[in-house]
C-alpha cells in the first residue's frame, strides 16, 4: 500500500471528506479503479484513478508498506 493510502472499501464512502481529493487505485489500475472513481464522482467527490494502479506503482519503484503496517497505525 502506498504511504499515506487509506484502505477502505466503495461501500465505506461516509469516511471520505467531499472536500478533500480523492485518488482510487486497484491492482491493474483500470476496471475497479476506474468504475470506483465514478461512482464517487456522480457521488459529489473528487474522484480520479491512478493508471496503472498499484502495479505500475510497485514497478516505478513507488514507495510501499505492508497492508499490515497500516492497520497498526489506525489502531493507535
Amino acid at each position: 500500500m502506498r504511504p499515506g493510502a487509506t484502505r477502505t472499501s466503495c461501500r465505506n464512502s461516509g469516511e471520505l471528506s467531499k472536500s478533500d481529493p480523492v485518488v482510487v487505485f486497484c491492482v491493474y489500475g483500470f476496471h475497479v479503479g476506474c468504475k470506483t472513481a465514478i461512482m464517487l464522482r456522480e457521488a459529489g467527490f473528487d474522484a480520479k484513478y491512478m493508471k496503472g494502479g498499484h502495479s505500475a506503482w510497485k514497478a516505478i519503484g513507488g514507495a510501499i508498506k505492508p497492508i499490515a503496517e497500516q492497520s497498526q497505525e489506525n489502531e493507535v
